[in-house]
């Protein structure tokens, strides 16, 4: 009786043992197969959103963006600040602009190696990007990257900034961009992101 018992536990440990190889197996081809479905997995897939703000309009879209998509988010910023008053900082901006100066960045953007698509947001200040934009874009290689411009304003729109992104960008695929009235009710913001991201196919 007792070499009976042990037989049928030995059978049972060895069946437990076949079935254990078997789901596994089965679950490290079904991890594999996954993987190698682009877009599903692995870093090839990510997003970044790379924004200016000096008021905190152009933040509040970066935000609803980065809601949306489960996006990555770095904000530029200044490595020397701005003057303070509004007359100072206008005229700085645009003297920024007559000589072409590109202002130095505190820190850089994250490497741009894990990431396929890339929203980049401004304000529009005297109907160009902010020279720092121009300092970043310079400074990083966008070829082969998917970039989403979005920016605000008092109600100018882009104006040609689209065009001098992809010229700054070359060998990026350059989307339509959002524009947002520097007055819009907060409220309309998230609903204008949402549309505009499922309208270029990247709501999450």
């Amino acid at each position: 009786m007792s070499n009976l018992r042990n037989l049928s536990q030995f059978v049972m440990t060895a069946l437990a043992l076949v079935f254990l190889c078997v789901f596994s197996v089965a679950g490290s081809r079904a991890a594999q197969a996954q993987a190698a479905v682009p877009g599903q997995s692995g870093a090839a897939g990510k997003s970044l959103v790379i924004y200016l703000s000096k008021y905190g309009h152009t933040r509040a879209v970066a935000q609803e963006i980065q809601k949306v998509t489960g996006a990555d988010v770095f904000e530029l910023q200044f490595r020397d600040a701005y003057p303070g008053l509004y007359r100072d900082f206008s005229d700085q901006v645009r003297a920024e602009q007559r000589i072409g100066a590109r202002p130095a960045m505190r820190e850089n953007i994250p490497d741009l190696t894990d990431y396929r698509t890339v929203y980049i947001g401004y304000p529009v200040w005297w109907y160009d990007m902010p020279m720092i934009i121009y300092t970043m874009l310079e400074a990083n290689d966008f070829s082969g990257k998917t970039v989403v411009p979005f920016c605000t304003s008092g109600g100018s729109g882009f104006l040609n900034t689209i065009d001098k992104l992809r010229a700054a960008a070359p060998g990026a695929t350059v989307l339509n961009g959002l524009h947002v009235r520097d007055n819009a009710r907060a409220d309309s913001v998230p609903g204008a992101v949402a549309d505009w991201l499922k309208n270029l196919g990247l709501a999450g």
